[in-house]
């Protein structure tokens, strides 16, 4: 398999990045799982019930082992479930949010308790890896109960999956499966045509063109539950007024970032969700292209002429259209691609004022964005983690917090929209695209993708 860049750590607790935590998929498991379509089914947890509007109790499945031969236990479930609340570099403690206690009433047994009756809590456990407790500050060998056991030797341009003997579900078909890293979108192309990679994750749009009619290869691509966006620090200049944002807004030809960066792979994005995510708004539309309007916002911001703004982002992205786009409406642009780790740094340091990135909804729901992105920093309840650009909008963490306590999944839907307009409104981020995920997979590997663009090892294998 052929990864794009290196995951960033070897914990499943520390990063959520997309990349990393498919990576670490591979390895760990969670109480709960999710199939292709994103339907929640049983992992580590073989069965539930709610004996009360706000109590979980998970009945753990019988026989499941670590990869180093221990049981699993109902104490490792607790411990990996608060070890990922309150562990201080945690990177998945949105997805616990809702939880304020977890304990082992019996053997075999797991209770949690949400602060109300919690509609996504069996999708977000999916996410939570179990490890055995007592595991270290910060792992380094990752030892879980997943389909195969990761090693670490060649950690991070090469990891090598073997399949682990004691693993409680269905036998993956591969014995071993090497990833290994390739940055260049033109070599990684050209290492799938010569045979040293079977699949490819993240192909470039123009590489995957150019693979459409390769004989050697098919070409494989799914609507991705992810929305290209840029970003701001909506609390310094010049970001901090509004009317600036707004012209950045309308400054944008989605249809064209569609056919020019993505090279027709993908939809125009109207707000922070793709289409079919719990919390996406029909009723806001992709606004069309209004240069004079945009002009217009930035004079009346004070920026008559034209305005400089350094635009960061990830090396392997393609910024020229952007820059094009935004320059006709009177913003003077400086691109400034990046490495992934160094980007990440930079943005979690709050040093980043304009940012062209891509956020995940990981579970299917809105939420993941919106917790984690928009609501005010608050790390005692895991959320804002990912909110480093001085956004806080009192009203939307009211909506957020009465999206969580939403007793149905429906009502949940109809508060993430009010959220979504309201987002719209203030543009702390405007929505660029949302990209097909892209591969090239070599003709011998049987392999569909997942809705939420994660590559795992179990679901590849050779045709007979």
């Amino acid at each position: 398999m052929g990864l794009y860049a290196s995951p960033l750590s070897l914990d499943p607790h520390i990063e959520s990045d997309f990349l990393t935590s498919g990576v670490l998929a591979n390895a760990f498991d969670g109480l709960t799982g999710l199939d292709a379509d994103l339907r929640v089914e049983p992992a580590l947890a073989a069965s539930w019930d709610t004996p009360g509007p706000s109590t979980w109790r998970f009945r753990l499945r019988a026989g499941a082992r670590f990869q180093d031969g221990r049981a699993v236990e109902a104490a490792d479930v607790v411990w990996s479930l608060e070890r990922a609340r309150h562990h201080p570099r945690s990177g998945i403690s949105h997805y616990l949010a809702d939880v304020v206690a977890v304990r082992c009433p019996a053997p075999g047994v797991v209770e949690v308790r949400t602060q109300a009756s919690s509609s996504l809590l069996l999708n977000r456990l999916a996410f939570v890896a179990i490890l055995p407790s007592g595991s270290p500050e910060e792992i380094r060998t990752p030892v879980g109960t997943g389909p195969y056991r990761l090693d670490p030797a060649g950690f991070p341009d090469r990891l090598v999956l073997r399949r682990s003997d004691v693993y409680w579900g269905r036998e993956p078909a591969e014995p071993e499966v090497e990833m290994r890293v390739e940055r260049d979108p033109v070599r990684m192309r050209a290492m799938v045509e010569d045979g040293q990679i079977d699949l490819a994750l993240g192909l470039s749009p123009a590489e995957a063109g150019r693979m459409r009619e390769a004989a050697c290869c098919r070409l494989v691509s799914r609507l991705a539950v992810v929305v290209e966006m840029l970003r701001f620090r909506v609390d310094l200049p010049p970001f901090d007024d509004v009317r600036v944002r707004r012209a950045v807004h309308l400054a944008l030809d989605r249809p064209l970032l569609v056919e020019r960066t993505l090279m027709g792979f993908g939809v125009p994005a109207s707000q922070l969700a793709s289409p079919g995510t719990v919390g996406y708004s029909p009723a806001l539309a992709v606004p069309p292209r209004d240069l004079r309007a945009a002009r217009r916002m930035l004079t009346e911001a004070g920026h008559a002429g034209r305005l400089p703004v350094t635009l960061e982002f990830r090396e392997d992205r393609n910024a020229e259209e952007i820059r094009r786009q935004l320059d006709e409406a009177g913003f003077d642009v400086a691109l400034r691609p990046l490495p992934w780790g160094e980007a990440l740094g930079r943005m979690r340091s709050g040093q980043i004022r304009f940012y062209y990135g891509a956020m995940v909804a990981d579970t299917g729901d809105a939420g993941d964005i919106l917790d984690s992105a928009l609501h005010t920093p608050d790390p005692a309840a895991g959320l804002g983690a990912d909110n480093h650009w001085g956004y806080s909008s009192p009203e939307v963490d009211r909506l957020l917090l009465e999206a969580r306590s939403a007793p149905t999944l429906l009502e949940r839907r109809s508060v993430l929209q009010q959220v979504m307009a309201r987002a719209m409104a203030d543009l702390p981020m405007v929505p660029l695209v949302v990209p097909h995920d892209l591969y090239a997979v070599r003709k011998g590997i049987r392999w569909t993708p997942r809705l939420d663009g994660r590559v795992l090892a179990a679901d590849l294998a050779r045709e007979p």
